[in-house]
């Protein structure tokens, strides 16, 4: 056999696992999903919030939270290497003061990618209580005294714009 045909061989056999896998949802490449991604970039960034927190979070909204988004490292670290885990309450005891300290999140999901953009970066709805200073001039990052991490978005959502 030539080069070129165990080369065809072995694409089709690689195409056809895709198509397979696929097809049952082993990897997430259905036109429904792809339909959803096209809707939800074209939506604006008040119907994209409207969106995720409906999908993720229902009416399981907690009272007196402001709910927000929130991109973390891989390992779930922030930009000052403090470590976060799912579902966990984290209180500061000082006066928070956007960009200095404090729990920082975006309003809006897309905001995230202005702090948070690598590949294995991850993105999660967040719960926020006493927010002191709301929207920086650039986007709509606000800061808090205290924050619960929420669920997990799904990265196609983020990664996908």
């Amino acid at each position: 056999m030539t080069p070129f045909i165990v080369t065809s061989i072995v694409l089709s056999t690689i195409v056809a696992i895709f198509l397979i896998l696929s097809f049952f949802d082993v990897i997430p490449f259905n036109i429904p999903w792809w339909y959803e991604m096209q809707r939800f970039s074209r939506m604006d960034s008040q119907k994209q919030r409207e969106y995720l927190i409906e999908k993720y979070l229902g009416d399981r909204i907690p009272p007196g939270w402001t709910v927000a988004f929130k991109g973390f490292h891989k390992g779930m670290e922030c930009m000052n290497n403090f470590k976060y885990k799912e579902g966990k309450t984290y209180t500061c005891s000082y006066e928070p003061i956007l960009c200095a300290r404090g729990f920082h999140a975006c309003l809006a999901p897309l905001d995230v990618f202005a702090y948070y953009y690598a590949l294995d970066d991850v993105y999660h709805i967040v719960f926020l209580q006493g927010v002191t200073q709301k929207e920086s001039s650039r986007d709509t990052k606000v800061c808090a005294k205290k924050i619960k991490i929420g669920p997990r978005i799904d990265s196609r959502y983020i990664n996908n714009i």
